[in-house]
């Protein structure tokens, strides 16, 4: 059996069935169904394209930071952007048992 257009099962549908509100009613939910189908189909592809890009984006800057990081010649200071803030906390001192 072959996937069918939508127009092909309009088509079929028009030439098969004799009374015409069945046809109409039938036409009609193939129309919205496969509209329906097409516009989720479509939003669901725009947001994994989306993401793919977004993926594909972060896989590259890390292969050039780690390109960078291994054959540029010159040691890389590590991101201290990720570092928590350390304040709010107290220095404490300790003394060794050594040193008693």
């Amino acid at each position: 059996m072959a996937k069918k257009t939508k127009e092909e099962l309009k088509k079929t549908i028009d030439e098969s069935i004799e009374d015409v509100d069945k046809k109409l009613a039938m036409l009609e939910d193939i129309e919205d169904s496969v509209d329906q189908k097409d516009v989720i189909e479509k939003s669901k592809f725009d947001e994994l394209e989306s993401k793919f890009n977004d993926l594909t984006s972060k896989y590259q800057d890390l292969q050039t930071k780690y390109h960078d990081r291994f054959f540029s010649g010159e040691p890389v200071a590590p991101d201290t952007s990720k570092i928590e803030d350390t304040e709010g906390l107290q220095e404490v001192n300790y003394i060794d048992i050594k040193e008693i």
